[in-house]
């Protein structure tokens, strides 16, 4: 995997367990020496089976996790099963995650409670110190509300641009229009529904523009709101199924990847 080719090339002095397969395979590489020095390589559902043999097979002193915007939900079973059963509440932790923060106070503080559980320890009291001001428009809120939060994980985020990284040629963009898949025209119907009455009231920017938020998430992707994807949060066909987007995505990868 990536994981164990850039282990090997920047550390080659640590030893990395592969801790996949069946439980019994999973249960014999638990047997061998977990040192100081090891580094025990899993993806989430194994840990997810495990976490109790896991807790005890070893004296954990650092978590990387990939993928963690599989733990914007606090209330999810691997959130839990991490903090929890697998004590990784009490070890240095690093989230690492190439898709970025939709505008959601609960998903962000459900990271930063994940990080620093010490400092970030009211969901409710955080909610409303990230809320935009009553008094001021909808932009000015928006703005201000950005800009404290931006200055509040400043500190605790390393962001890494395609820009400062990578040498690229002028973006060329293309519109195609595509039909919304069956979950996204429910979820879309949906917040129409919920919002009828801030939609006909005469002045109503602030609510106006959250109905408009919510419904570009419908366009890009329904799993984007809470309690769409289905537990265990598993990779597969349906996370590009259930998007317009993504299954032309799929299609042109595909092409693209016949011309070379």
């Amino acid at each position: 995997s990536g994981w164990e080719e850039q282990l090997a090339a920047f550390c080659p002095s640590l030893c990395v367990v592969r801790y996949a397969g069946t439980a019994g395979e999973r249960s014999l590489a638990l047997r061998g020496s977990l040192g100081p020095s090891t580094v025990l390589l899993s993806s989430y559902e194994p840990v997810l089976a495990d976490a109790p043999e896991l807790r005890s097979a070893a004296t954990w002193t650092y978590a990387v996790l990939d993928e963690a915007h599989r733990l914007k939900n606090r209330e999810s079973a691997l959130y839990r099963c991490l903090l929890d059963e697998l004590g990784l509440g009490c070890v240095p932790r690093l989230l690492l995650t190439g898709t970025p923060l939709q505008n959601n106070s609960e998903e962000l503080f459900a990271l930063l409670h994940f990080v620093t559980p010490e400092l970030f320890d009211d969901a409710s009291s955080f909610a409303s110190w990230a809320a935009a001001d009553p008094g001021s428009t909808a932009a000015e809120g928006s703005h201000d509300r950005s800009s404290s939060i931006q200055q509040l994980i400043r500190p605790l985020m390393l962001r890494r641009l395609k820009a400062d990284h990578l040498r690229l040629p002028p973006k060329r963009e293309v519109t195609v229009r595509v039909p919304m898949s069956g979950m996204q025209r429910q979820w879309y119907r949906a917040v129409l529904e919920k919002n009828r009455k801030a939609l006909g009231a005469p002045s109503n920017a602030r609510g106006l523009v959250n109905v408009l938020a919510s419904l570009r998430k419908c366009c890009n992707h329904p799993y984007l709101f809470a309690g769409a994807e289905p537990e265990h949060f598993e990779e597969g066909e349906h996370l590009v199924h259930e998007s317009a987007k993504l299954l032309l995505l799929d299609r042109v990868l595909h092409k693209l990847r016949q011309r070379g």
